[in-house]
């Protein structure tokens, strides 16, 4: 009986060695063209596929090498089967050696535990535990009691979402039914936020309470707008009401002021009257009727100094920026040089018709006259004008002036 070597997957490729010795015990090689063969389980017909023998393996007289290739192309080779090899042909010291026995080998057929694909090995732990794959569990489906299993980190969980509590924060479980949406407060060392929820009726937005402030959780209905009032050690603020009426910005007070919330409605607009230690602005109202600019008291702008200070925000102002037409500001520039006349230039800015313009064009007309007689003179002599003199109080005269060519009468 050959020696068993194991259980092999069915495709697997192994060697298996063996000495042969002649009677004195020495190694000896393998003659007369040697050759293997195998039987499959129980069966008389012998098999050669797959197998193939080297003698002297190595160069080492009497070592023979077997490598046996078990793969289904080979007749008799199939899962579940064991399988003996033995010599078929070959000689030893000339003594024949023809059935004696080699290996035996099963396939599929004798481990308990073995890989669904061939050549995998089972993860074990240094302590003896597998692993598991979680697919390939018996009834994955079913339910799992994982009652003392921490889990450390989740993909992806579906339907009700379990509280998380950690030294960090607590996080309470959404809760979805047909009444609403419960979204679970999240509560920390830093701040707590109270649970949202959603309902038919409205939606309420959890507040959240810290060391710093307090927000009350705000709700939408449809009625109004409620925004949840802040409350800090530094202000107050009522909660804003919004509806389709008016809307009420809520009221903030301060160590620095106090400003009264504006009413804002389809009848009017008031604007926050701002009260501080120095001055007091009474809010305006605007109305489709009137618009009331808000009065300003402070301990300096008495009502002389506002007076003051319109007199001289009316009289030093710019002239340019008041032209409108029809306006005062356009009668006081037209009236500019109506305290000194003469330093208006005609016929400068006035139109046809006005009599800036009228003595501005006799004046302009008389002078072009005159240039035009004065532009034919001709001065040889600085200051005289060259003259040439052919009559003397109605006489002709002749004559150049020169000796013996005297003027004279004709």
């Amino acid at each position: 009986m050959g020696n068993y070597v194991g259980d092999y997957a069915v495709g697997s490729t192994f060697y298996h060695r063996f000495t042969t010795v002649n009677a004195s015990g020495v190694p000896t090689t393998l003659g007369n063209t040697p050759s293997c063969e195998y039987y499959v389980d129980g069966g008389t017909t012998a098999f050669s596929g797959g197998l193939s023998l080297t003698v002297d393996f190595n160069s080492k007289t009497g070592l023979n090498s077997l490598q046996v290739i078990a793969t289904t192309s080979c007749t008799g080779i199939a899962s579940a089967k064991n399988i003996s090899v033995q010599i078929a042909a070959g000689t030893v010291s000339a003594v024949s050696v023809v059935g004696y026995p080699v290996i035996e080998y099963s396939l599929e057929n004798r481990s308990p535990l073995r890989p669904a694909t061939a050549g995998r090995t089972l993860l074990v732990s240094s302590t003896g535990y597998a692993g598991i794959d979680w697919n390939s569990i018996g009834t994955p489906g079913a339910t799992q009691s994982l009652s003392a299993t921490t889990i450390f980190t989740t993909t992806n969980v579906t339907n009700n979402v379990g509280a998380v509590v950690t030294a960090v924060n607590t996080i309470t479980p959404a809760r979805v039914t047909a009444q609403g949406i419960d979204v679970g407060a999240i509560v920390t060392a830093i701040n707590t936020i109270a649970p949202a929820r959603v309902t038919a009726q409205g939606i309420d937005v959890g507040a959240i309470v810290t060391a710093i402030n307090t927000i009350a959780p705000a709700r939408v209905t449809a009625q109004g707008i409620d925004v949840g009032a802040i409350v800090t050690a530094f202000n107050t603020i009522a909660p804003a009401n919004v509806t389709a009426f008016s809307t009420n910005i809520g009221a903030v007070v301060t160590a620095s002021s106090i400003n009264i919330g504006a009413i804002v409605t389809a009848c009017n607009t008031v604007v926050p009257a701002n009260v501080t230690a120095a001055s007091i602005n009474i809010g305006a109202v605007v109305t489709a009727s009137n618009i009331n600019i808000g009065a300003v008291v402070t301990a300096v702008a008495t009502t002389t100094a506002v007076q003051s200070g319109l007199a001289h925000a009316i009289w030093d102002a710019a002239m340019s920026g008041y032209l409108n037409a029809g306006s005062t500001g356009e009668a006081l520039n037209a009236a500019g040089g109506a305290g000194d006349p003469w330093i208006t230039s005609i016929p400068g800015a006035y139109t046809t018709g006005q009599a800036g313009h009228v003595l501005g064009s006799i004046v302009q007309a008389a002078v072009t006259a005159i240039q035009a007689k004065t532009t034919g003179l001709s001065f040889t002599v600085s200051g005289q004008v060259d003259a040439n003199i052919q009559y003397v109080n109605d006489t002709q005269v002749t004559g150049t002036g020169a000796s013996g060519n005297e003027w004279g009468p004709v």
